[in-house]
């Protein structure tokens, strides 16, 4: 498992994407709020989380996720989670968080139908 990266991309006046990389467990999960937290600080109408190159995540990383979408819902913004590898999308429809978060197949694709 690699180490957790996260690059932040400035959308044109849409909002961000966050560009997740590695793992996001105990030990990485408080770098990802940070870096989440600050995407929020900023008023981005859209926070889309791509997920494509996570290679695990524990329940740490989902209860980061679950206060993204608080946070989002707080301040009637778009929270949207891309690129979630099969075995993320098994646990979001195990765990019913299919239902409630926003999920999309591949970020840029979403990001050009915008």
């Amino acid at each position: 498992m690699g180490n957790f990266q996260c690059a932040i991309e400035r959308l044109d006046g849409q909002g961000v994407a966050m560009r997740l990389h590695g793992s996001i467990d105990l030990y990485s999960s408080s770098e990802f709020r940070l870096a989440l937290e600050s995407v929020f600080s900023d008023s981005n109408k859209l926070v889309l989380i791509d997920m494509s190159d996570v290679e695990f995540v524990d329940s740490s990383a989902i209860a980061t996720l679950a206060e993204g979408l608080t946070w989002s819902r707080q301040d009637q913004r778009r929270f949207v989670l891309a690129g979630l590898s099969s075995m993320l999308l098994d646990i979001f429809s195990i765990a019913k968080l299919d239902t409630v978060f926003d999920i999309v197949d591949d970020a840029d694709a979403f990001l050009s139908s915008l």
